[in-house]
């Protein structure tokens, strides 16, 4: 029997090849089980597991790009044909910006088709998911970092240290032209902007050519470079958009339709060719829309080939479902408080190795802190609207 997916209201149904015949539903709530192997089912479905799963590789590419983007950071570099690996592979790893954005629309949307999006709640959701988590790492890290190390608020800040230091609390730095104290963290005004217009962009979905209409005006704004639109919505738009209509029209799943084989070599090829073109550019840190292809391949490859259950699976998984406090804390490790420890064998593979080891088992306690500050910040919300009611 031939596989194919066609779409649906609620799913995708996929009928697939077997002894005699396979079908389930690849429904956005994964309501329905499916009949078979669960680990074989799974292979045509794309759902929070899997992006758990690439989360976590964007996890490592995250910390690639910040522990060798910079030679001069003590490293021994591996030099392949003349050219350096590891600062190469830091410069194309700064794709895992486009990564986070995509899986961030495609999992935001997919969210809303199986919940009716009320705009109030979905912002309430949202912040309490932001804002526990990165005002912990404040208090923790932030003191730590000024007591043990020469990286001061006014060395961070310059002038109006009071004013930008409650932008930096608030995520919204980069609207002010400034990176904030971890410089890192320029990522919370970009998913901030990106869940503050999610609202309309989901309600844009509705309409027959909306969404797509929206990609291609984002694309256009981030290729052109068009000067007064501001530079987080021009050049990180798109990828979160590209994300949603990934979702949308279930384009990751039915590229299960392809061969294997040229599928793989096709998306190997993308990534090929947007890695060359990131390594050509005069500033490798500036955002690239071809980002967001290679990031598209990257999911592709990654998900047609870690198999679901194994080892290396749960392993990314779980390192993808720490993603966020591992984004807002890994600079003070590797960076400030922990720097001369992470080098200290100058081998690149030790020194990723060694992050890993030191981001990962304080991501779980901060995520278990954060668990009981988020139901004391749930309980003083549901405390002050009933007292609004009565």
């Amino acid at each position: 029997m031939k596989r194919g997916i066609a779409s649906s209201e609620t799913g995708v149904n996929a009928v697939l090849p077997g002894n005699g015949s396979f079908a389930y539903t690849l429904s956005p709530d994964k309501s329905e089980a499916p009949m078979g192997n669960e680990a074989f089912a799974r292979k045509w479905n794309f759902g929070p597991p899997e992006t758990a799963l690439l989360k976590g590789v964007a996890v490592c590419m995250l910390l690639c790009h910040h522990l060798f983007f910079t030679p001069s950071d003590g490293y021994d570099d591996w030099f392949v044909a003349g050219y350096p690996f590891w600062h190469s592979l830091a410069i194309v790893c700064k794709s895992t910006v486009a990564l986070f954005l995509l899986l961030s629309g495609f999992g935001l949307y997919r969210s809303s088709q199986r919940n009716p999006l009320n705009t109030f709640e979905f912002y309430k959701k949202r912040l309490l998911r932001l804002y526990p988590t990165y005002f912990l790492v404040w208090l923790i890290f932030v003191p730590l970092t000024l007591i043990f190390t020469d990286h001061s608020l006014a060395a961070a800040f310059g002038d109006y240290i009071s004013l930008k230091l409650i932008a930096n609390l608030l995520g919204i730095q980069m609207y002010f032209g400034m990176y904030g104290y971890n410089p890192t963290w320029w990522f919370m005004t970009a998913i901030l902007t990106m869940y503050a217009f999610f609202p309309a962009f989901y309600r844009l979905a509705g309409t027959r050519w909306g969404l797509e209409i929206l990609a291609v005006a984002a694309a256009a704004i981030d290729i052109f470079d068009v000067w007064f639109i501001n530079a987080i919505i021009r050049q990180q738009s798109f990828a979160f958009i590209w994300g949603m209509l990934l979702a949308k029209h279930y384009w990751i799943e039915k590229s299960t339709q392809w061969p294997r084989i040229p599928l793989l070599m096709a998306c190997a090829t993308v990534c090929l060719i947007v890695s060359w073109i990131r390594l050509g550019f005069e500033n490798p840190g500036h955002p690239f829309c071809g980002d967001t292809f290679l990031a598209t391949a990257l999911i592709i490859l990654i998900w047609s080939t870690i198999p679901y259950g194994s080892c290396t699976f749960r392993f990314f998984a779980l390192l993808g479902n720490h993603s966020y406090s591992i984004f807002l804390f890994h600079i003070f490790i590797i960076g400030f408080l922990l720097h001369n420890l992470v080098y200290a064998t100058k081998n690149p593979l030790f020194i990723l190795f060694s992050s890993l080891c030191l981001c990962l088992p304080i991501a779980l306690i901060l995520d278990k802190f954060e668990k009981i500050l988020v139901q004391q910040c749930q309980k003083l919300l549901h405390m002050s609207s009933i007292r609004a009611v009565l």
